[in-house]
């Protein structure tokens, strides 16, 4: 029994395919569900020092609009990656030769990467402004 291996390499480059869409779909699905769950989890720490003096609340403030932003990009890389798609099936069907997606994929990984940074800042700000106002618990 013969083994074509063409119809082999292209069955595994499917799979590796989907299994690149599947895992994409789960980073931005992460990054959404931690900035927008820090932004709630510091508004808690927030209601549970009212009336404490807390330090460096400016902090606060970057890291909310560090996730803000990392919701945004997020979003933006949805599209992007819907119109990149768009553009790979329209090479695909024209049997163009290039980078599938064209500037779309470039776009869209640089939206992945900018929304995952922000969403990582403004974690490290949310750790640093609890770190640094802990002692304020102490002394409502």
């Amino acid at each position: 029994m013969a083994v074509d291996y063409d119809d082999a390499r292209e069955q595994d480059r499917q799979h590796l395919l989907a299994a690149r869409l599947q895992a994409q779909a789960s980073w931005d699905k992460t990054v959404l569900w931690l900035s927008a769950g820090a932004v709630a989890v510091s508004i808690t720490f927030v209601n549970n020092c009212a009336g404490a003096q807390l330090r460096l609340k400016f902090l606060l403030g970057i890291a909310w609009f560090l996730f803000a932003a990392s919701l945004i990009l997020v979003l933006f890389s949805f599209a992007s990656a819907r119109k990149a798609y768009d553009r790979a099936i329209r090479q695909h069907d024209a049997l163009e030769v290039g980078t599938p997606g064209g500037i779309w994929s470039y776009g869209t990984d640089a939206l992945n990467v900018l929304g995952s940074l922000t969403c990582v800042f403004g974690i490290g700000l949310v750790l640093l402004f609890a770190f640094l106002n802990l002692g304020a618990l102490d002394g409502r």
